[in-house]
C-alpha cells in the first residue's frame, strides 16, 4: 500500500484516534515519514515514521480510507 495525502488512519489503542495524513515523503535521518493531523483536534499533528503507519499493529486504515469532503 502506498500511502497518501488525504488517507484516514485509526490509532489502535486507547484513546482511538482518527488521524489524516496531510504531508508525505518527509525524509529525517534517512527513513521517510509522514505527518499526521488528528480530526478530533485539528491544531494537533504528528511526525511519523510511514513503516509505524503502514506495517504495524498501531493503526488501521479507516473504511473508505479518505474524508468525505476529498
Amino acid at each position: 500500500m502506498k500511502l497518501e495525502i488525504g488517507q484516514l488512519f485509526r490509532k489502535i489503542s486507547a484513546p482511538s484516534i482518527v488521524w489524516e495524513i496531510i504531508e508525505n515523503g518527509v525524509e529525517r535521518e534517512g527513513i521517510s515519514h509522514v505527518r499526521l493531523l488528528s480530526m478530533v483536534d485539528q491544531t494537533n499533528s504528528i511526525l511519523i515514521a510511514e513503516s509505524v503507519v503502514m506495517h504495524s499493529r498501531s493503526f488501521a486504515l479507516v473504511d473508505g480510507g479518505r474524508r468525505a469532503d476529498r
